[in-house]
């Protein structure tokens, strides 16, 4: 996998503040896994998300598939994470320093 930046555009706003880089496959449950979304992991990343109040940002093959993407926020919503706000798309890492 190639490095990863931020998507920013009309449709997706810029992200400000801490952010959560969600990956889905071996985070929220285990590669190649029947079991998805365990309740352990999704706990994890709730007590994540209360404790910093990070935007969700998905960073996922999960994000290719609107039907997929969907699922992700279903699930985050169910859980009392929140919804995704924005996605990464594969790309050379352009880093901005902010000092």
């Amino acid at each position: 996998p190639g490095s990863r930046v931020l998507m920013a555009s009309a449709s997706e706003p810029q992200v400000e503040g801490p952010a959560i880089l969600l990956d889905v496959d071996g985070v929220l449950h285990a590669f190649g896994g029947r079991d998805h979304f365990l309740p352990s992991c999704m706990r994890a990343l709730r007590t994540i998300f209360e404790a910093t109040g990070a935007s969700i940002v998905l960073s996922s093959s999960w994000q290719s598939s609107s039907v997929a993407a969907q699922v992700v926020d279903e699930e985050l919503t169910r859980w009392g994470i929140g919804t995704v706000v924005a996605h990464t798309v594969p790309g050379p890492a352009r880093l901005t320093p902010h000092f």
